[in-house]
């Protein structure tokens, strides 16, 4: 069933994405999708023979870039300890001139969620990546997107990590995923930006979501949890983990004290998104 969606889905981006060059380590490369141009960059790990590696699509906050995401978050050091590859999308402009993804919400009226499945099924097929393990995580915006995806797509993506976002009011109002896809929310008790204890109302559509944990708690549901447990990480992280009933994990929450909203990036003995997003990656099944 995954191969025949992922086999529409790529008839759509031959219609919609153009490539322009192909992707090589360390280089930005363009493609064209419903006639914009988009930047995105590449990691591939070295390659081991018959092995078809997994795909992480990572996406950047509010007016930031993949560039800068890629070199301040430690992703490419986990990915090539665990043979994954990861696209670093750039995202395009909305009204007021921020490089902005689409997550339902007001300041554009871009297709985001067709352009990046268009290109991961350009991507899949052109460097063998795993179609069955594509994964989605973002930071901030780029955390609000990830839910946005796992709404509006099927059988593209097998996990989310949403890193200091949440969900769109729009998409809390009227998500209604068609199948179970395991998902990490990671967030900072002291973020006043996208605050843990939910956003209020419109804000150009950033607003509407209740507070982080039933936000999981929903998805949770969803992906068929009927117990939790709770674990300790790093010196300021607990992890709450729903699992279904035969133990494998439906969603999962973890909670940074005193964390701001900025990439957790393992100093000092805290947490590391890295680190918890592929570890989470690893252990999660549709």
């Amino acid at each position: 069933m995954r191969g025949r969606r992922l086999a529409a889905v790529i008839c759509v981006a031959l219609l919609g994405l153009a490539a322009l060059a192909l992707a090589r380590d360390g280089e930005t490369h363009h493609v064209r999708y419903a006639g914009e141009r988009h930047a995105y960059q590449l990691f591939v790990p070295p390659r081991q023979e018959g092995v078809a590696p997994p795909l992480l699509v990572m996406l950047h906050g509010y007016d930031g870039s993949g560039r800068l995401l890629r070199r301040e978050s430690n992703i490419d050091a986990e990915a090539r300890a665990r043979g994954m590859a990861v696209v670093y999308p750039q995202a395009l402009k909305d009204k007021t001139g921020r490089a902005h993804w689409n997550a339902n919400m007001k300041l554009s009226r871009r297709d985001d969620v067709g352009y990046l499945s268009a290109l991961v099924a350009h991507l899949v097929p052109s460097h063998g990546f795993d179609p069955a393990r594509v994964f989605v995580a973002g930071e901030s915006n780029g955390g609000y997107m990830v839910y946005t995806l796992l709404c509006q797509t099927q059988g593209v993506f097998a996990a989310g990590a949403s890193v200091m976002g949440t969900m769109s009011g729009a998409d809390w109002k009227s998500c209604k995923p068609q199948a179970p896809v395991p998902v990490l929310h990671v967030f900072g008790t002291a973020d006043d930006v996208v605050s843990p204890r939910g956003t209020a109302e419109d804000m150009e559509g950033w607003g509407g979501a209740p507070e982080a944990g039933q936000v999981l708690w929903r998805w949770a549901a969803w992906n068929g949890a009927v117990s939790a447990r709770q674990s300790q990480l790093y010196s300021d992280a607990q992890r709450l983990s729903y699992l279904r009933a035969d133990g494998s994990l439906a969603a999962e929450l973890v909670t940074l004290e005193g964390m701001w909203h900025d990439w957790p990036a393992g100093h000092h003995g805290r947490a590391d998104a890295a680190a918890l997003m592929f570890d989470f990656f690893t252990r999660a099944r549709p």
